[in-house]
């Protein structure tokens, strides 16, 4: 036995459904407005079809009636988002036919859960800058490396890893995945990224590019340090 059922009354018609989650559940790209004990058990939920203000999505890059293969496409970015929200069927036939209104609302998705969806979507198309800046010497190294790995978008990752004498260190490493939270700052032609952790700690910071009786190297001045260690390559904070 499936237990005590509910009905949905839902325009013209009921559908049957098991008892329980019914607000989540009660119907595809609908809200619940009220529900009625019944002298028989059962509970009747009345509902009402969602309509999206379309206005308010008017200066969204990524709005509700765009395929979600055409998003994938022009945002790679958005990919990641749209699984951690469930929507699994970015490389499928079914992304090249469904909107992102009828990818999420048609398939149960609450109204509040897809405007935040959006909002995160819009936010990952937004370039981000700031946090650090990078000097002209840094700008020539980071082009040579770039124009030496050979990658069409690649750029230069800057990342505080634990490690060292002093409690941290810095990591330099050519790539060319740029992740949704990542913060770029570019320089004619020269980009540079970092992660939102990262940032916390080189906030304010120059990095240069210095070649002298130790070596050429990579070299942060970053006021949030607190300590270094004898060497260079550490931190405190």
């Amino acid at each position: 036995m499936l237990g005590r059922l509910f009905s949905v009354l839902k325009r013209n018609r009921i559908e049957e459904k098991p008892a329980g989650h019914f607000e989540d559940k009660v119907a595809h790209n609908a809200e619940v407005t009220s529900v009625v004990n019944s002298g028989s058990g059962m509970q009747q939920v009345m509902v009402e079809k969602v309509q999206l203000d379309y206005s308010k999505y008017e200066n969204y890059v990524i709005k509700p009636n765009m395929r979600i293969a055409d998003v994938v496409e022009k945002y790679p970015q958005a990919v990641a988002i749209l699984t951690e929200h469930g929507i699994h069927c970015v490389g499928c036939h079914g992304s090249t036919i469904e909107t992102l209104e009828e990818g999420c609302l048609g398939h149960g998705m609450s109204l509040s859960v897809f405007d935040s969806l959006l909002v995160k979507l819009n936010k990952a198309t937004e370039k981000k800058t700031g946090g650090f800046t990078i000097t002209n010497n840094t700008v020539e190294r980071v082009k040579s490396l770039v124009a030496k790995d050979g990658r069409a978008n690649a750029f230069l990752r800057l990342s505080v890893v634990p490690g060292g004498c002093s409690g941290f260190s810095y990591e330099f490493k050519v790539d060319d995945n740029a992740l949704p939270t990542d913060i770029m700052v570019e320089r004619d032609g020269a980009k540079v990224v970092s992660d939102p952790e990262s940032l916390n700690i080189i906030s304010g910071s120059e990095l240069d590019y210095v070649d002298g009786a130790n070596g050429a190297k990579f070299e942060m001045k970053n006021p949030n340090a607190k300590s270094g260690c004898g060497c260079g390559s550490s931190f405190g904070v």
